[in-house]
C-alpha cells in the first residue's frame, strides 16, 4: 500500500473541507520555526498541540502514521541504494534524479510541498523493496 507522507493541513483539509485559521499572529509555521530557532522547543512544541493536534486527534494519528510510513520508506532505500551500488545500469541515472529533486526542494520542501517528492517516491519504494529483500 502506497501512502505518501502529506502536510497535517492536507490531512485536515481532507476530513474537514477546510484548512483552519491559526489564532497564531503571523500564522503557525513562521511562529513555530522561529520558536525552534531561538530554542524554544518546548514553547513550539505546545503552540502545535494547542492549535492542531488538540482539536484533532484523529488526523493526528494519520498524520503521525504516514510520517513514520515514509521514515521506513527512506531507511529502507538508503539500504536498499547501499545494497546496489554500481550493480544496475539505472543506478546512477536513479542516484542523480533523487538528489537532483532532493536538491531542488529542500529539506523541508520535500516534506512540505509533495509534488516535488513524487517524481522520486516510485524510485524510493523500488529500492526500499530491494533494501527489505536482502
Amino acid at each position: 500500500m502506497f501512502t505518501p507522507y502529506v502536510s497535517y493541513s492536507t490531512w485536515v483539509g481532507t476530513f474537514y473541507g477546510a484548512i483552519p485559521k491559526s489564532e497564531t499572529p503571523g500564522g503557525l509555521g513562521k511562529t513555530t520555526a522561529h520558536l525552534i530557532a531561538t530554542g524554544r522547543i518546548v514553547d513550539a512544541v505546545t503552540l502545535i498541540t494547542r492549535e492542531r493536534f488538540a482539536p484533532y486527534p484523529l488526523i493526528t494519528v494519520f498524520w503521525v502514521v504516514s510520517a513514520l510510513w515514509e521514515l521506513a520508506i527512506y531507511v529502507f532505500a538508503l539500504r536498499g541504494w547501499y545494497l546496489t551500488r554500481g550493480q544496475f545500469p539505472w543506478w546512477h541515472i536513479s542516484t542523480c534524479v533523487i538528489l537532483y529533486f532532493a536538491v531542488l526542494s529542500g529539506l523541508a520542501g520535500h516534506f512540505a510541498i509533495s509534488r516535488l517528492r513524487m517524481p522520486i517516491e516510485p524510485l524510493l519504494c523500488l529500492l526500499a523493496g530491494y533494501g527489505t529483500m536482502k
